[in-house]
């Protein structure tokens, strides 16, 4: 999303810190959002974000 451009081609400069997921994906946003370690890596992704469970995202 950093990268995106407005009709213009400027950069927007947009900065995400909203992850919005449907129930289902829940424990693997958490598991992104919240743990240090991933599969035994470094997670560069713990608390890049808040995190919003919507029940509209369901199909």
């Amino acid at each position: 999303m950093m990268k995106r451009k407005g009709d213009k081609g400027r950069i927007l400069g947009v900065n995400p810190n909203l992850l919005v997921v449907p129930a289902s994906l829940e424990a693997t946003a958490r598991k992104v959002l919240k743990a240090t370690e991933v599969d035994g890596s470094s997670n560069v992704w713990a608390g890049s974000a808040e995190l919003i469970v919507s029940p509209y995202l369901e199909g």
